[in-house]
């Protein structure tokens, strides 16, 4: 992501303290202290350019983190760095786990618009239906304070070797999710509908999801 875009959002947001320790890093703390994120200027392959993290108090627990890779899109960072103005911003707290109606909520833009789902024994996927490659992957079993990322949105290549990826901790708020899958389904999809709100993508009307993909890894098989 441009230097210039970064720019833009820690001045655009007023409340949070930023500093810079070293040139090629700035830091924007919101003034609770409870959220902080870092921006590696001269990010190259292999690094992460931004990082961010929640916390329950100023020296609290860790709630929840993310990384992106200098690649990302700009107008999908621009997604999530908008979401995180949002009041759900610190997310759901450690020790609730990953229930159906989350994994629908973050999903939701993605399924409006046709993104196939694909369910495995540890990974819950959906692929763009275009030759734009981009998706969304949540991983069963990843617990929290595991290296390994739970949710990764990515585009370009494959989910494993892609061109960007956004990698978030299973607490990552669900909104927060659903505002990045929401630029994904409307920057990659050909399969669109018609959108009459303003706004992220969960201030929209929401609809039923009609399969259940925690339900469907855990499914006993049919009796023959």
């Amino acid at each position: 992501m441009p230097s210039s875009e970064s720019r833009k959002f820690f001045a655009a947001n007023g409340e949070r303290e930023k500093w810079r320790p070293h040139d090629e890093t700035t830091i924007a703390s919101h003034e609770s202290l409870t959220l902080r994120v870092e921006f590696l200027h001269e990010a190259k392959h292999g690094d992460n350019a931004w990082t961010i993290a929640a916390y329950e108090l100023p020296v609290g627990e860790r709630l929840w983190h993310a990384t992106a890779t200098p690649a990302t899109p700009v107008e999908v960072m621009r997604a999530l760095l908008n979401s995180l103005s949002t009041e759900d911003s610190w997310g759901r707290g450690s020790g609730s786990p990953v229930k159906e109606e989350d994994l629908a909520h973050a999903s939701r833009p993605l399924d409006d618009v046709g993104w196939p789902l694909k369910v495995g024994s540890r990974l819950i996927e959906w692929t763009a239906p275009t030759a734009d490659a981009a998706g969304l992957r949540f991983d069963t079993l990843i617990k929290q304070g595991d290296v390994l990322p739970a949710w990764t949105l990515w585009g370009g290549n494959t989910a494993d070797n892609p061109s960007w990826a956004i990698h978030l901790s299973v607490y990552a708020p669900t909104g927060l999710i659903q505002d990045i899958s929401f630029e994904l389904a409307h920057g990659y999809s050909h399969i669109q509908t018609p959108v009459h709100a303003v706004g992220p993508a969960r201030k929209r009307a929401q609809k039923p999801v009609a399969a259940s993909p925690l339900a469907a890894m855990h499914r006993p098989p049919p009796r023959r």
